[in-house]
């Protein structure tokens, strides 16, 4: 049997925009890099998300998106770390150009995605929440409706009981027979 590798789209875009240094002058040649770097990080490839940075310096801050990028390196680097997750977090703030609107946007998105599959519901909601707002203030429908869509998930109520439809264990056989409960 032969397996072929599946990749989302943007991927593509993604190392077609870095290959051909497409946005070299802007924060786009930046932003591109680093999340094609990130898109490494995440899905197992730490090694060619680190050489995708390596040589490339920090831009300019005047840069637009610029007062985040170092904080995205690291982060980059550590992906599960709770601190480096909340020093990218914070340098969001810096993001205040209307230029950087977009940025902001996305690396929330980013960043409350990895904290839903880490289980963290609390700083996922709120990055997710400050995305969606993002997205929504600039109207564009697409990326609202993808961040709509992973906050509705992240923030589904939890059961209050224990699932019916699951066999009990032993124990609580046990329990359950010597209290004659249900």
């Amino acid at each position: 049997m032969v397996r072929i590798a599946v990749r989302p789209a943007w991927v593509g875009v993604l190392e077609f925009l870095v290959g051909t240094a497409v946005g070299a002058n802007s924060g786009l040649f930046y932003e591109h890099r680093w999340e094609l770097a990130t898109h490494h990080a995440l899905h197992g490839d730490r090694a060619q998300a680190l050489r995708l940075l390596a040589a490339i310096p920090d831009p300019p801050l005047e840069w637009p998106g610029a007062p985040a990028l170092p904080a995205w390196r690291a982060w980059i680097s550590d992906p599960d770390d709770p601190e480096t997750m909340a020093r990218f977090e914070r340098s969001l703030t810096g993001l205040n150009r209307p230029a950087e609107r977009l940025s902001r946007a996305r690396m929330a998105w980013l960043l409350g995605e990895r904290h839903a599959r880490l289980g963290r519901r609390a700083d996922a909601i709120r990055l997710l929440e400050t995305a969606a707002s993002g997205y929504a203030a600039m109207g564009a429908g697409g990326p609202l409706a993808r961040v709509s869509a992973a906050l509705d998930e992240v923030a589904a109520p939890l059961p209050a009981s224990p699932r019916q439809d699951l066999p009990l264990t032993r124990t609580e056989l046990r329990v359950r027979s010597r209290w004659r409960w249900g």
